[in-house]
């Protein structure tokens, strides 16, 4: 079964799309790229939770209206919401929550949907170190299991 091309898609402007339909195209360009299906589903979790987030904020959705102080507005309502042990969430919770984001508007970014990666200078948040080396040992542990293509 192919994909159905409408007449003059490719000249349609991109920044117009709706992050509804970007969020299944890169729900398909994850998993199509082998990801584990553990990280397809953290980002739909976490970006299932962008749109609606965005939408109750009577924003608009499509891709040329947001901007890095959108996202910044959602991180700070993902770092606000309660955890499972504790009145909000733990700092490495929101540190790979804002991973997925950055990911995803990146990848729109590499696909063509923008001029430019919105969350460029976004950086990551602090974690408060429980595991040895902090958000650096994060980083270290991540670089191993990449290079290991685990």
């Amino acid at each position: 079964m192919g994909i159905t091309r409408i007449p003059g898609q490719e000249m349609m402007d991109k920044a117009k799309i709706d992050l509804s339909a970007l969020i299944r195209h890169f729900n398909v360009h994850n998993r199509t790229e082998g990801k584990s299906p553990r990280t397809v589903e953290w980002c739909d979790e976490v970006l299932g939770m962008l749109h609606p987030w965005i939408k109750s904020e009577d924003l608009s959705t499509a891709l040329k209206d947001l901007d890095e102080m959108v996202i910044r507005q959602f991180i700070l309502y993902v770092q606000s919401r309660p955890g499972t042990e504790g009145a909000s969430l733990s700092s490495h919770s929101v540190y790979n929550r804002v991973n997925a984001l950055r990911s995803f508007f990146n990848w729109i970014y590499q696909m063509g949907y923008s001029n430019e990666n919105i969350l460029g200078r976004l950086r990551q948040p602090r974690c408060i170190g429980i595991l040895a080396g902090g958000c650096e040992g994060v980083r270290r542990i991540r670089t191993y299991f990449r290079q290991s293509n685990c």
